[in-house]
This record gives C-alpha cells, sequence and structure tokens, in this order.
C-alpha cells in the first residue's frame, strides 16, 4: 500500500530506483541518522513483493519517473544497465544531483555521462560502483590527484573471492561453493558477471579513469574468470603455499597503459593473499606515496549502502569528482604486454596444438598437465573463446619469485643405460629407438648408428620421438645426450628416456662389430 508524506522540503527530496539490498542498507543509513523524512518516493517493478513499510510514496516504474523535478536527489540502485542509463542521464540533463551504483552502466557510459554531468550544472557521483565498503573513489580523487600512480590492483568482487575462499579453506566443489554465495546474497541467480570477471572488469575501467585519467570501454580489456579452475589447479596451489585470486590489475609504464582481469597465484608476500571471503582490497603503488593498501567488505546491503549514503553526504556539501586526470593524451591503451601464466592443459599431448601463442613453454617438474609459459594479454584476449572451449586453464603469475618457484623444482632423474644393457636390448631385439645428437658435421658409420637429430632441432623434430617405446640419446661423450633428455621430461612431458652412459666413446670398441642394427 502506498503512504504519502507531506510537508517536506523539495531541496532536500530523495528519489530512489529500486530497493534490492544495497538500497535497503542505504534507507538504514537514513533512519539511523534520523534523516528518513527526506526519502519521498521509491520506484519499484514488482508492486506484489513483500517489502519493509518506509514512509515514502512507492511508484511502479513508468514513463513519468525520470526527469522528476520535485525531488533534488536521485538515487539509482537497479539492476538493468539499460533502465539505469535512461535514470541516470535524463536526470543528469535537467542538472539533478544523481547518486548511482551501477557499475556496467557508469563503465560502459563514463564519458557521456561526466559531460552531461558539466554541461548541465548537474553532481555525479558512484561511489558505491566499485568495492563496497572502501571509498576508493574518493580516495583516488582527493589524495592522488596530483600523484603520479604506477598501478592499481586488487581484489574487486567479494562473491568469486567467497567462493575461492571456500575452494581453499572447505574443500567444497566450485557449484558448492557458488551455492553458498548465492545463498548468502553475495552472488546473483546469473552470476557470469562475478565468476567471469565481468563485475570485476567494470570496476577496473572506473579506477582506471581516476588513476590515470583515461576512459577505456570494457571491450577493449581481457577479464578471464574463474569457471575453468580445476581441483587440480586448488591442490598445487595449496602445494606450493600459494592461493589463487582473481585480480584486476591496471600498471601504467613509459606511457603505456595495461589493464587485465585475470585469475592470479599470489603468495604469502603480497597484501592480497591474506584477504578472504567476501571482502575486497586495493593496491595502489605510486611514484612518491609508494604502496598504499585498502581492505574492506565489498558485498552486502550495510557495507554498501554506508558508502551510497556517504555519496548524500557529499552532495549535501556540494562535492564533485574533480576528474584533474582526466583526457591523458599522452597515455595509451597497451594490450601487447607479455604476461607469464601457468596453463593446465587436458591431456598433455595436446601441447603442440595450443589455440593461442606463447613462448618459453617450459613442463612444470613432477606436474603431469602443467606447463609455463609467456604470452601477451592481446593473445589471450583474441582466443579467448578457444581456451575456454578446449578446457584449458590458466593461472597468471604476478610474483617472480613464484615463477622461480614454479621452474625450479628438483629436475626429474636422467635414467640411464650402459653398454652391456644396450648391447642386451639390441640382441634381445628388445622395442626401443635410439637417437643421436651430434651434429651432422660429427656423424659417421658407427657400429650402432641411432637416428640423427641434432640437439638444436629437437624441438622441432618431436614427431620422430616415439612415446610408446622406450627412447634410448646417444652422443659423443654424453653430456649433449643427458641435455636432451632433461629438456624432454621437463619441457613435453616424456617419461621413457635413456641416456647412453660415456655415449659413443664408452662402447666404440665393445660392441661386436658384427652387430649393425641400428
Amino acid at each position: 500500500m502506498d503512504t504519502i508524506k507531506n510537508n517536506l522540503p523539495a531541496s532536500d527530496g530523495i528519489k530512489i530506483y529500486g530497493f534490492g539490498v544495497v538500497a535497503k542498507g542505504f534507507y538504514d543509513y537514513l533512519q539511523k541518522s534520523n534523516e528518513a523524512e527526506r526519502l519521498q518516493i521509491v520506484i519499484i517493478k514488482d508492486a506484489s513483493k513483500k517489502r519493509a513499510v518506509i514512509n515514502a510514496i512507492i511508484e511502479t516504474t513508468n514513463e513519468n519517473t525520470i526527469r522528476d523535478k520535485d525531488v533534488d536527489v536521485i538515487v539509482e540502485l537497479i539492476s538493468s544497465s539499460e533502465e539505469a542509463y535512461g535514470i541516470v542521464a535524463e536526470n543528469l540533463e535537467i542538472g539533478k544531483k544523481v547518486i548511482s551504483a551501477n557499475k556496467k552502466l557508469i563503465a560502459e557510459n563514463l564519458q557521456d555521462l561526466i559531460s552531461k554531468e558539466k554541461e548541465n550544472n548537474g553532481t555525479f557521483l558512484y561511489e558505491g560502483a566499485v568495492c563496497g565498503s572502501i571509498p576508493i573513489i574518493r580516495i583516488l580523487n582527493d589524495f592522488y590527484s596530483t600523484e603520479s600512480i604506477q598501478s592499481v590492483k586488487g581484489i574487486f568482487n567479494g562473491s568469486s573471492n567467497y567462493i575461492l575462499s571456500q575452494l581453499f579453506n572447505k574443500e567444497v566443489t566450485y557449484g558448492e561453493a557458488l551455492k553458498q554465495a548465492q545463498d548468502l546474497g553475495f552472488a546473483e541467480a546469473d552470476p557470469t558477471s562475478d565468476v567471469g570477471g565481468f563485475d570485476a572488469l567494470y570496476k577496473l575501467v572506473i579506477l582506471a579513469t581516476h588513476s590515470f585519467g583515461k576512459i577505456i570501454h570494457p571491450n577493449e580489456i581481457l577479464n578471464f574468470g574463474i569457471e575453468n579452475i580445476s581441483k587440480s589447479d586448488i591442490e598445487l596451489a595449496k602445494k606450493l603455499n600459494l592461493k589463487i585470486k582473481l585480480i584486476a590489475k591496471a600498471e601504467l609504464k613509459s606511457g603505456k597503459l595495461s589493464l587485465s582481469v585475470l585469475p592470479t597465484l599470489v603468495d604469502s608476500s603480497s597484501g592480497l593473499y591474506q584477504v578472504e571471503n567476501e571482502y575486497n582490497a586495493v593496491e595502489i603503488s605510486s611514484e612518491n606515496v609508494g604502496v598504499q593498501f585498502y581492505k574492506g567488505k565489498g558485498a552486502g546491503g550495510l557495507p554498501t549502502g554506508s558508502v551510497v549514503y556517504s555519496d548524500l553526504k557529499a552532495i549535501d556539501n556540494n562535492y564533485n569528482y574533480s576528474y584533474g586526470k582526466l583526457n591523458q593524451s599522452n597515455i595509451i591503451l597497451d594490450n601487447f604486454s607479455q604476461v607469464d601464466v601457468l596453463i593446465k592443459i587436458p591431456n598433455k599431448d595436446d601441447v603442440d596444438t595450443l589455440p593461442f601463442n606463447v613462448s618459453y613453454l617450459t613442463k612444470v617438474d613432477g606436474e603431469e598437465n602443467y606447463f609455463y609459459a609467456k604470452t601477451t594479454l592481446n593473445e589471450i584476449q583474441v582466443n579467448k573463446k578457444y581456451i575456454e572451449q578446449y578446457g584449458i586453464s590458466l593461472l597468471f603469475i604476478d610474483n617472480e619469485e613464484i615463477k622461480i618457484q614454479l621452474l625450479s623444482s628438483d629436475e626429474a632423474e636422467v635414467k640411464t643405460i650402459n653398454v652391456a644393457e644396450l648391447r642386451n636390448w639390441i640382441i634381445k631385439d628388445d622395442d626401443f629407438q635410439l637417437i643421436d645428437v651430434r651434429e651432422s658435421s660429427e656423424y659417421e658409420f658407427t657400429n650402432i648408428n641411432g637416428e640423427l637429430i641434432p640437439l638444436g632441432e629437437i624441438e622441432s623434430n618431436l614427431s620422430k620421438i616415439q612415446k610408446d617405446r622406450k627412447v634410448v640419446f646417444q652422443c659423443r661423450s654424453g653430456k649433449r645426450s643427458a641435455d636432451a633428455i632433461k629438456l624432454l621430461q621437463k619441457k613435453y612431458g616424456f617419461d621413457n628416456l635413456y641416456n647412453l652412459e660415456g655415449g659413443i666413446l664408452a662402447w666404440a670398441d665393445e660392441i661386436d662389430s658384427s652387430i649393425k642394427k641400428y
């Protein structure tokens, strides 16, 4: 039932669009501050839905609910970014003071909305759109306005962080962790925006504007979610005393700005390592101040409602964002910056047919299907669909120590075979392949000739090496053949390789000259 109140000062009046979790949290702050009478109108979609009794006019959405000149402050808290655009844009066009928490709306239309705000002497604040209870936009706008920021990164989505925390700490399945997040109100019924990294992406776009003065459309930025993270990914991270976090990052180097949202391995030296459940965190690195770290609840009605209320109080004090760094023409978007990545391939034999280009591909010792590599943000973004279709999981490495940890495990032992054993294999007609890794200029006919594949050509001739048979490698002394085996074991997962002890020099005079099978 509609409850109508009278004698309210129009200059202080508030109109809310939507009355969900965040709007209720905002209303709680109005009540606690004895300002509930300022709320004049609440616009809802479903009049039949049960909701708390509030002393305001309740209206359902219609064409007359936009451009309402009888109130001073518009608070937009609905889920649809398309509908929200009409509410925000049309009220800014008539000089209204507008508050929004719709990060998708803002990220996709920020330049347009800033223009409407300035052209019509309006006010547009949106602290509640980014990182819940952390007042990070105000911090950037007020305290970093003249500071050269080098990077902004963090955990910007409480839902995905909650899921990852449950996977690590409770050993539940991904599906169970997601349901828990939904039951607690941290994740939507359709969780794609949260777990796919889109929510964090929109927030990153907004923070990049205030940090670097560059407005970039979300479509230009790589976001990779947590949907493909597997139990073995969690187990590997635990084994190495690491955690997986969905990290949003903007970094400026030599005038080039790279942005990404990626599942990333972090170690205990990072402040993000201890950020659990629905909490968010932001780390700002700047030229003079150094590193600053901010942490707070990133989901829930009261945490987000608190910063929406803070926007209201800022409006009461005639506050506007200054956008002091806006339109930095000397900064360009860089999607070709190189990244380190840990790749898990469902079938290790498919390593040669990855659906994206990599370099320095190296097998992680002791891990069946894991490979370290370097690639670019653009390479992943262009081939994102195929990477997901192949069931490939990607964990990014943002720390040199983690890279060293992954690649410095003890090398798999190089198995050896001596001359006497090799002679017995030949006599018994044992099923094996013999490969000689000397250079062509060193190769001459001997009693036992293997197939010639010089050490420098091993990687381009993998198809010639038979994984289903025992393979013996030889060279003049045994050193280069051992190096070939280490390469094949570490980088390509071969595991049935043998090095001839002492090489050709060891067997030249001991093998019966009648044996010329190889």
